[in-house]
């Protein structure tokens, strides 16, 4: 019995010593939090402004170099026969490739027609210099050069 005894007061002084002494921590803010800017609700974007010739022409350039590099020759032997203004129905500009998604979106363009090596080339774009080359056919166009069940009808 005595050494019950002891034994619980040997247990007893143990774990009393292992028990850390609890610390408190202040949780309060040290300071009220401040808003860092205020903001009046007005964004202020810098915004470059295209006109419609700059973009026009860098549309225009955009297929000049793309006929220049697909027909092997200088840009400047390459002549610029009319620029018309559209709408593309989608991003596709006209020209939708098998397999491919487009954003079906109105996209402002224009429709450039190119002469080199005495034929007409045609280009779709839009304002930012994408262009697309359908692959149709060139113009002038021969009878008998399309073979698509169509009558012919020459083009003025």
């Amino acid at each position: 019995m005595k050494s019950t005894i002891e034994l619980t007061l040997v247990l007893g002084m143990v774990l009393t010593t292992c028990q850390s002494n609890p610390t408190f921590v202040d949780t309060s803010p040290l300071s009220s939090p401040q808003p860092a800017d205020t903001f009046d609700g007005t964004l202020s974007t810098p915004q470059i402004a295209l006109t419609h010739s700059s973009t026009q022409e860098i549309a225009v350039q955009a297929s000049r170099n793309d006929l220049s590099r697909r027909l092997n020759i200088n840009a400047d032997q390459i002549t610029v026969v009319n620029v018309t203004e559209v709408t593309w129905s989608d991003t596709s500009l006209g020209c939708p490739q098998p397999g491919m998604v487009y954003a079906q979106v109105l996209t402002p363009g224009y429709m450039i027609q190119l002469k080199a090596n005495e034929r007409i080339y045609t280009y779709q774009s839009d304002t930012k210099g994408n262009v697309a080359e359908c692959g149709g056919p060139e113009f002038p166009v021969t009878p008998g050069e399309i073979q698509d069940g169509q009558p012919w009808m020459p083009v003025p």
